[in-house]
């Protein structure tokens, strides 16, 4: 079984698949740095958590003087137009960006950008947005983003005075407080559920987040801001301790993680999702392995369907607090899938999603998500008795949206890569 799978990702159609996708990502990218979220236009503009996600895969790749191109772009286009974060995405003809605000796409970048500058050691990298980087994870991990009691800390938009503020706050006596909720506020989740931003502490961003502040601290102390780094070490503390007692519960003697805490009063978000595969993004040392995988396990066991056209066993992107599975998957969730069943050893589920793939794919770009349709091409997912059902409609088949989408293709990329190195070198 080992020897199929390494066969197909080598040179069966997910190979083709993975070619064609790495390629639209290589031929939208221009020389400065600038890359279009959608290769068909759906999506205007780059996309942050994108950028953040495409410099860490060319770090995996070996291609640092491209991840350091699109690192420059967004925090040149981020000073230029004086915005205190990064933008939720933005052009560049025209100059223009769309500020909403997505705390975990900054945390997406910053790891990208301290990654970046660990690896290459890039002078010039470090001269130039060190200060920018260190305030972005320091805001990160103060009001109103993070829910430990401290201050807001109001840095405004003049780069000029970052190192002052920043020497101001590695003075602080910072004291952990276990009794606060010490967790990450995303005002703006974009999320699949209901296809809204959420209010909401969930733990994609809390991984990010987290991830971003463990390699931030490695990068002060590399470069003499120990002060600094202890601060944002307690401030790690804290998080850790937040994420081990807020997003944790059990279930018939289970410990799992919530995917995330919404609403007024603050509650539990009754159901699991995708942002569950986050740990597989980042594999951030705040989560506990075995809690990890107790929740993950769940979320596979309560998502899986029988695909009609292959028979093949396939998860889903989430379930919904009635019960109801939402029968579409992102396809940055399927790599984040395969990745976890290889560490995990669950080679029939690896085998099941190939032999889907090459009984419902081209061997095109990937697409942004898969959504069942009748034979007439009719989106069978507003059908309500559909969405209660324990397997889809016989005559049901797979309908694309948003061809060569750069997210998907990013994190679906980055898997295959990873796989195929694990298994060319086992």
């Amino acid at each position: 079984m080992k020897q199929w799978v390494k066969d197909q990702l080598n040179h069966g159609k997910i190979s083709k698949i993975y070619d064609a996708s790495l390629k639209s990502l290589d031929d939208r990218l221009t020389q400065d740095g600038f890359l279009p979220e959608s290769f068909a236009g759906k999506y205007a503009g780059a996309f942050t958590r994108s950028v953040g996600a495409h410099a860490l895969f060319l770090l995996e790749l070996g291609r640092p003087e491209q991840a350091k191109l699109l690192l420059q772009n967004i925090i040149d286009v981020t000073k230029q137009l004086q915005l205190p974060r990064f933008p939720h995405w933005y052009t560049v003809e025209p100059l223009h960006a769309d500020t909403q605000d997505e705390v975990d796409g900054d945390g997406h970048l910053i790891l990208a950008y301290a990654n970046y500058c660990l690896e290459t050691n890039d002078r010039e990298m470090l001269d130039k947005y060190y200060t920018f980087a260190c305030k972005m994870i320091v805001s990160m991990f103060t009001a109103p983003y993070f829910d430990d009691g401290s201050e807001h800390i109001d840095f405004g938009k003049d780069w000029a005075q970052y190192p002052e503020i920043l020497t101001q706050v590695a003075e602080q006596d910072y004291t952990v407080n276990p009794e606060q909720l010490n967790l990450v506020h995303n005002f703006n989740f974009e999320h699949t559920r209901e296809y809204h931003m959420w209010n909401c502490y969930d733990f994609l961003t809390q991984c990010f987040a987290g991830k971003a502040a463990d390699q931030m601290v490695v990068l002060m102390k590399k470069q003499g801001d120990d002060k600094l780094a202890a601060w944002l070490e307690k401030k790690i503390q804290a998080h850790r301790l937040g994420v081990a007692k807020n997003m944790t519960f059990t279930l018939d003697g289970t410990k799992m993680y919530y995917e995330m805490l919404t609403g007024v009063p603050l509650k539990p978000f009754p159901a699991l999702g995708w942002p569950l595969f986050a740990y597989m993004a980042t594999d951030w040392e705040g989560v506990d392995p075995v809690v990890i995988r107790n929740s993950i396990d769940y979320l596979l066991g309560r998502t899986t369907l029988i695909d009609p056209v292959t028979g093949a066993k396939v998860n889903f992107m989430e379930y919904t607090p009635s019960g109801r599975i939402f029968p579409t998957s992102l396809t940055k969730m399927v790599g984040w899938t395969l990745e976890y069943c290889y560490l995990t050893e669950k080679w029939d589920r690896i085998v099941d999603w190939i032999h889907f793939f090459n009984g419902n794919y081209g061997e095109g770009m990937l697409t942004e998500y898969l959504m069942p349709i009748d034979k007439d091409g009719k989106p069978l997912i507003h059908k309500a008795d559909l969405l209660f059902a324990d397997a889809l409609p016989a005559d049901a088949r797979w309908g694309v949206e948003d061809a060569g989408n750069a997210e998907q293709c990013i994190w679906f990329c980055r898997t295959i890569l990873r796989l195929r190195k694990a298994l060319n070198e086992a």
